[in-house]
């Protein structure tokens, strides 16, 4: 079930952001622990990269915003 889920009722919406944005935050979280992170592994193997993972932190938030605003208009589903 993907967040961005509009068939769901707002609140089902609303937590499956939650969770998205709690998972993104811990990526985040391991990220800064990194001193200097590569595009590959020592293996070879392509990185992740923390300003992707930021930008969907902010993607979840602005999203978070949306159904908290359209839940308080009474609206079942985001405009």
């Amino acid at each position: 079930m993907r967040a961005s889920d509009n068939s769901q009722p707002v609140q089902q919406q609303i937590r499956y952001w939650n969770e998205a944005r709690s998972n993104f935050q811990h990526s985040l979280d391991a990220w800064k622990k990194i001193p200097n992170p590569g595009a590959r592994t020592p293996v070879g193997f392509a990185c992740g990269n923390p300003k992707f993972v930021a930008r969907e932190i902010a993607q979840s938030d602005a999203a978070l915003a949306k159904l908290q605003s359209s839940k308080s208009s009474g609206s079942s589903a985001p405009r």
